[in-house]
């Protein structure tokens, strides 16, 4: 479609989710709700496995000095 069309008091029905390679196709709010709850928890699992492999590494700073305080100089 092109233009916008005014549906006036009705709605559309029957919407047929699109596939991950169908970028332009209309979607349901439901489909939108779990395509974002999908990506939260693929995100906050790739977080998860990220701290822990920094945690792996054992990084320590050289020193415990504290570069943002201010000494009133």
């Amino acid at each position: 479609m092109q233009r916008t069309i005014d549906m006036g008091n009705n709605f559309i029905t029957n919407v047929k989710d699109p596939l991950p390679a169908n970028l332009q196709y209309a979607a349901t709010v439901n489909f939108a709700d779990k395509t974002d709850s999908d990506n939260n928890t693929t995100i906050s699992a790739l977080i998860d496995k990220k701290i822990e492999e920094s945690e792996d590494l054992n990084i320590k700073g050289n020193n415990d000095e504290n570069v943002f305080s201010c000494d009133g100089k």
